[in-house]
């Protein structure tokens, strides 16, 4: 009988600036991870019915994606504001069930969506956010296979509240494997220390400083709140849909 297969949880700190990231291991079940506000923004939306999302690089795709299906919705943001002419910013709130229940979405961010591109080739890639906290692990850790918790950082620099979230996942999924990388163990170490008040530690950082200063600090705390849905938002072959 082969011995069982040892499994390695890694954590991904940050996008580099020229938009690469470091190719996880074959067959490892990646999570990516932009929490303010990419990912909680794409969780919210399949929450409330949405068809599909495709994650853009640029708002030019995005429109150019839209050409194809003429009723797609555009959605997403530059410098953290609406893109001129797209129907929503990058606001969860602004998703709702009326909004866009059984509608597709083209969606640009300046970094969340970048990640997404970048880890394209990986299946599964799982689409984390605290509102999916326990689908997401449960998912990864039934994967049976390596994992890789992915953050996108901001403009290639490493971001606080992706790696404090990253940190709960490790939290949560350090039993099911048998190794856990220098990264994913500082990634622990920080909601150790954090993790206790997630909307105050987050609303702390720059990027929560920043979304503050644009009137933005609801999102913060809609963002915080762990558990809110078992939705599974999984991207492949270049378009996001919800597992099962």
């Amino acid at each position: 009988m082969a011995p069982p297969l040892s499994r390695t949880l890694d954590v991904l700190l940050y996008l580099d600036e020229a938009g690469s990231a470091r190719p996880p291991s074959a067959d490892a079940a990646v999570v990516a991870i932009d929490i303010l506000r990419a990912t909680s923004t794409i969780t919210t939306a399949f929450m409330n019915g949405a068809r599909s999302i495709s994650p853009a690089l640029t708002p030019e795709e995005a429109l150019a994606t839209r050409e194809k299906p003429p009723d797609m919705l555009l959605g997403g943001e530059r410098g953290g504001v609406l893109i001129p002419g797209f129907d929503f910013g990058n606001s969860p709130r602004e998703y709702t069930p009326e909004a866009v229940g059984g509608r597709d979405i083209a969606f640009t961010t300046t970094n969340g969506t970048r990640l997404m591109r970048a880890l394209s080739e990986s299946e599964p890639l799982y689409i984390g956010s605290y509102l999916n906290l326990s689908a997401v692990c449960g998912a990864v850790a039934d994967a049976g296979t390596d994992a890789l918790i992915a953050c996108a950082g901001t403009h290639g620099a490493f971001t606080l509240d992706d790696a404090l979230f990253a940190g709960a996942c490790v939290s949560r999924l350090g039993p099911a494997f048998d190794e856990l990388t220098d990264t994913a163990l500082a990634a622990a170490s920080l909601w150790d220390s954090m993790g206790h008040d997630v909307v105050a530690s987050t609303s702390a950082t720059w990027h929560g400083r920043r979304l503050t200063e644009l009137g933005f600090g609801a999102d913060i705390e809609f963002c915080g709140r762990i558990d809110v849905t078992d939705t599974l938002p999984v991207l492949s072959a270049g378009v996001i849909t919800a597992a099962g």
